[in-house]
């Protein structure tokens, strides 16, 4: 109401981790949600199209995930010794964004049943059930902030678009 949000009828407090975070979201579903959407608050760069094709694509698939083929070469190293281990095939390789969409069913099953450490995205617990996860091509402008110099990206996008408008 303070700042005259419509569009949202519940907050609930997150948790210590990302995790912990969607899983108090889960537990405030409505007993009528069908299709869970999981976006993080630090992609804040997602375009309303995306969006909506990723829910689109939620109606025919159990499990969804947006990502982007990757560019650079990408290595495995040996920490201790600081050398390369193995160069792995860019082809196959999709750096994972969100949103995330998910059948509830689905997605409060993978939160219950999940084993394995700290989830690093909801499609891992999925996938973890034996789940298939469709990949839906994202947007290289859907960037996660996490550094300051994800800011000054981010600013230009930004800058880009109003320019563009």
């Amino acid at each position: 109401k303070r700042y005259r949000l419509r569009k949202i009828t519940r907050l609930v407090a997150g948790g210590e981790r990302r995790c912990d975070s969607v899983h108090e979201g889960l537990k405030a579903l409505d007993a009528d949600t069908q299709c869970v959407v999981i976006h993080d608050g630090a992609r804040p760069l997602l375009s309303d199209k995306l969006l909506r094709q990723a829910v689109e694509l939620g109606f025919d698939h159990r499990a969804v995930t947006v990502a982007v083929p990757v560019k650079p070469t990408i290595k495995t190293v040996d920490f201790r010794s600081m050398t390369v281990v193995a160069t792995l095939q860019r082809d196959t390789l999709w750096e994972i964004q969100t949103p995330q969409v998910f059948d509830k069913e689905l997605i409060l099953r993978a939160h219950r049943e999940f084993k394995h450490g700290e989830p690093t995205d909801d499609a891992a617990m999925v996938e973890e059930l034996g789940e298939k996860v469709k990949v839906l091509k994202g947007d290289y402008r859907n960037i996660k902030i996490t550094t300051p110099e994800d800011l000054v990206l981010a600013g230009a996008f930004l800058k880009s678009a109003k320019a563009g408008k």
